[in-house]
């Protein structure tokens, strides 16, 4: 993100201070740290963005900034804008606990009705800014829950009306970029906090995890997912879930895991909310084994008692990634780990996912030679196991691999693009692929990296800064 610019806000110059927190919610480390640094941005009428693990407490942070800037002298209405109308009832129960009911506004579908807190949904800000223009009101600030979303155009279209381009922008997210990690968001200039899985997993936050790959041979997808399904059954693990493509996808896969002997059921947007919340409550009273789901585990789901999950969908987007493995590392009485099977390797791909488990995972992405193998492919280590030889470089490595070998297109983008970091030659990007994959592989030990980096990168002879990370840093870009 770029530097911290300023923007103007209605009452601007009113410093707002933090306040007590309410009696029955004591804060988390990371929230009383990142509440005096949200509350100055938004004193300066800056844009920030609190960057927060799925499962931290992100809204009880949010409730407690709208508490305190109704507490001190800024003019106009708080608005928290939010994906969808779901979340905007999760809102609204939450800072009904921080703040005077009466002081709770909403505004969706047939629920109009402002306060001095309005909690709207992203499709509805548009109308939300039409009320407060005839009504002569302003905003004092703008509070964007799932910043990610922002860069919707029914967002980015809002934010340049004058009601809201003026008032300082607030966003939390546990993923602050679009698809990948090198797109950041807009409407945002600066980081305020990053309280990521490492940290979350060390204050106990979110519960250790294994990760288990398919190492049992060239097998058709399905086949591989029924296994590692039957393997979780077997072993006890509990409630669990596995992702499909679409509804038909569901349905099929949920069918083979019942003609295999597994309680499954499959879950979708074409099922009423009432359906799927009994769903989810025979899984997680154990009358099912699994649910087989398209697209549920987004935001605002809160099903901290799942324990294992199925990556079935082989996807390139990292927050989806993040959303998705986050819904299981929720801490939930009783539960003391949590099971990610993994067919593709996916957490060994996204390396914003793949750098936690170097911090405290149980089993981290295995690589050959390491661990020994079980059913379904699992590589069972220690708990104090280290990730990887090379660390964080080698994760970056491998999502390099990944990002070269699934697009065919790479090369000639690569040497079409305006971008001068990005001009990486046909020639060079035919030798990343060997490079990347030898390094990723490598069983060097730390203190050897320098020495590989400086090898490669004297073989390459790459200009403009030659190295590992200017290749990498170039086809982020691609």
């Amino acid at each position: 993100m770029s530097k911290t610019r300023q923007s103007p806000q209605e009452g601007r110059g009113a410093k707002i201070q933090p306040c007590p927190w309410p009696s029955a919610s004591k804060p988390r480390r990371w929230q009383a740290e990142a509440l005096p640094l949200a509350l100055a941005s938004v004193s300066r009428g800056h844009n920030g963005l609190v960057r927060a693990c799925t499962g931290a407490g992100k809204a009880g942070l949010l409730a407690q900034v709208a508490r305190c800037v109704l507490a001190s002298e800024a003019r106009g209405v708080v608005v928290v804008s939010t994906p969808t109308e779901r979340l905007v009832r999760q809102l609204v129960a939450t800072l009904e606990r921080w703040v005077e009911p009466s002081s709770v506004g909403e505004w969706w579908g047939g629920q109009k009705r402002l306060a001095a807190v309005v909690v709207t949904c992203n499709p509805s800000l548009s109308t939300l800014a039409s009320e407060l223009l005839q009504r002569g009101l302003g905003v004092s600030v703008w509070i964007l829950d799932e910043a990610h979303t922002s860069e919707s155009p029914e967002v980015k279209r809002v934010a340049g009306l004058p009601v809201f381009a003026q008032a300082p922008r607030l966003g939390f997210t546990a993923t602050p970029y679009r698809a990948r990690a090198d797109e950041g968001l807009s409407l945002f200039d600066h980081e305020l906090y990053d309280y990521d899985l490492p940290a979350a997993l060390k204050d106990g936050v979110v519960v250790p995890w294994s990760v288990v790959q398919w190492k049992a041979g060239d097998v058709p997808l399905d086949d591989a997912c029924e296994a590692m399904c039957r393997a979780a059954v077997e072993r006890g693990l509990g409630p669990g879930l596995v992702d499909a493509a679409f509804i038909e996808d569901a349905e099929a896969f949920a069918r083979r895991l019942r003609g295999a002997g597994i309680e499954a059921a499959a879950v979708h947007s074409g099922l009423s909310e009432e359906v799927i919340d009994d769903l989810a409550a025979k899984l997680k009273d154990g009358e099912l084994d699994v649910l087989v789901h398209v697209a549920m585990l987004k935001e605002g789901v809160d099903w901290p008692w799942l324990r294992w999950l199925c990556l079935r969908r082989k996807v390139a987007s990292l927050p989806w990634l993040v959303q998705h493995v986050g819904r299981v590392l929720r801490v939930y009485p009783g539960k003391k780990n949590a099971v990610i099977f993994d067919p593709h390797d996916l957490l060994g791909a996204m390396p914003l996912v793949g750098n936690a488990s170097k911090v405290g995972a149980q089993n981290p992405t295995a690589r050959a030679g390491e661990g020994r193998e079980r059913e379904g492919g699992e590589r069972e280590g220690s708990a104090q196991h280290k990730a990887a030889p090379l660390g964080e470089y080698d994760q970056r490595l491998r999502a390099l691999v990944y990002r070269l070998e699934q697009d065919g297109k790479l090369r000639r983008k690569a040497t079409r693009s305006e971008d001068r970091a990005a001009r990486v030659s046909t020639e060079t990007l035919a030798r990343m692929v060997p490079l990347a994959r030898t390094l990723a592989r490598s069983k060097a030990a730390e203190a050897d990296l320098d020495v590989l980096r400086e090898g490669w990168g004297a073989r390459l002879a790459l200009t403009e800064g030659a190295g590992l990370d200017w290749i990498i840093a170039a086809t982020a870009l691609v």
